[in-house]
């Protein structure tokens, strides 16, 4: 009777895994379809490419190889979206040619090479890798320029690649964009902390304040904090974040293995720069830049505070610059009020080209 139990209970695990994995199949074809680029016009390729060193993963897609091109910097470091944005970022797909690249340390760049392949993990690396992939695409796509679109930590590669590189790039696009971490790390903390109580979230604020105020000892406190920032988010921020793991698990062309390597590679690079990341100041750039910066931030971004951001732009010169708030939205704008985003690019950005 027992063995008749176990033999049972393993049929019907064994059922569960193959029909979620039948599932899992089946959405990610349904993915596929619906975002399939069909305009004649049009490019869609994802490959391997030979950058800095080593082979680095980018996606190229949009409905018009006419279009300006759309370079965007995924934040973490380590937190590549090309598994997680591909449903959201179809409509941009329609106004610009959009490149997602899988940094070194990051998604199936990771997933690829691991620890030991990663090769050296510092900023200067990183935006040399910027540029030679700009480079790249200047000459597979035929754009005398690009548009560069850093969200957080990317805003500190894209920061840095516009002063080096101005002849590359029609225009700059920040978002959560870092300014000075140190100080960013304790306004966020003391308005993260005031949120909590505002909300009488006693729990949440005991754990915060047994961490500490900034800087924070070490990495593992830096991660806690961040658990307790996600989880007291706005609504749509925490209902965005729970979306996301269903995205990468149905994402088109995404192995289970790839999947780990986009979760797993967050951990490896954040140990990987965190000292660099947390003393960084971006004004030590100046604030003069040739081209174009535009500056889309939420008004409730507390990770990469918004009142630093526009003390910041306040500073900045260029040849155009507008810093965009967006009402209710918190450090990615870029996702949970995309359609904003979308239109601002096409309203601020895009008629810089």
């Amino acid at each position: 009777m027992l063995a008749n139990f176990f033999y049972g209970l393993l049929a019907l695990a064994t059922f569960a895994i193959l029909f979620l994995a039948a599932y899992r199949g089946y959405r990610q074809g349904a993915n596929r379809v619906a975002i399939a680029i069909r305009s004649p016009t049009g490019v869609e390729t994802s490959r391997f490419a030979a950058i800095g060193g080593i082979e680095q993963w980018i996606s190229i897609r949009g409905d018009d190889i006419a279009n300006p091109v759309l370079l965007v910097l995924h934040g973490g470091p380590g937190s590549a979206m090309t598994g997680l944005t591909y449903a959201r970022f179809r409509p941009l797909e329609a106004h610009f040619t959009v490149v997602q690249w899988d940094q070194r340390g990051a998604g199936k760049t990771y997933g690829r090479h691991g620890k030991a392949g990663a090769g050296e993990m510092s900023i200067a690396r990183m935006v040399q890798d910027g540029i030679e992939l700009v480079e790249q695409l200047r000459a597979d796509l035929a754009k005398d320029k690009i548009i560069l679109l850093g969200l957080s930590w990317g805003s500190i590669l894209g920061t840095e690649m516009v002063r080096l590189r101005p002849d590359l790039f029609s225009a700059y696009v920040g978002t959560g964009q870092v300014v000075d971490m140190k100080r960013g790390e304790q306004v966020g903390y003391e308005a993260l902390k005031a949120r909590l109580q505002a909300r009488s979230r006693g729990k949440a604020l005991a754990a915060l304040e047994a961490i500490g105020s900034p800087p924070y000892p070490s990495r593992k406190a830096l991660l806690a904090e961040r658990r307790i920032l996600f989880r007291n988010g706005s609504a749509l921020d925490r209902v965005t974040m729970r979306q996301l793991p269903a995205a990468l698990l149905s994402a088109p062309g995404f192995s289970l293995r790839d999947a780990w390597a986009t979760l797993a590679a967050g951990f490896f690079s954040v140990n990987a720069l965190y000292e660099p990341l947390m003393t960084y100041d971006i004004r030590r750039l100046g604030t003069r830049f040739e081209v174009p910066m535009i500056y889309i931030q939420g008004v409730d971004d507390i990770q990469t505070p918004t009142a630093l951001v526009e003390d910041y732009v306040a500073e900045v010169e260029a040849p155009e610059k507008a810093l965009i708030l967006i009402e209710g939205g918190g450090h990615i704008v870029i996702v949970t009020h995309f359609n904003t985003f979308l239109e601002r690019l096409l309203e601020c950005v895009k008629p810089l080209v």
